[in-house]
């Protein structure tokens, strides 16, 4: 749900581990084949978890981070 993408932010070691738990919670959402979330907001209208579209995008910048830096 959307605490794993907020929620360890908060916490010491958050930030430093966000581009490889990003890189991981993608890897196993296409793992269990969703589709891609965009920014568009059909994804969060569909998601069955009720994620919000301020979380996807947030997912999203973090996951084109994380491909810039070479994860």
């Amino acid at each position: 749900g959307q605490g794993r993408v907020r929620g360890p932010c908060r916490l010491p070691q958050g930030p430093p581990e966000r581009t490889a738990r990003v890189v991981s919670m993608v890897g196993q959402h296409d793992a269990e084949g969703f589709g891609g979330c965009t920014n568009i907001g059909a994804c969060s209208t569909a998601c069955p978890k009720g994620i919000p579209q301020d979380v996807i995008s947030t997912l999203n910048h973090d996951l084109m981070k994380a491909w810039r830096t070479g994860h």
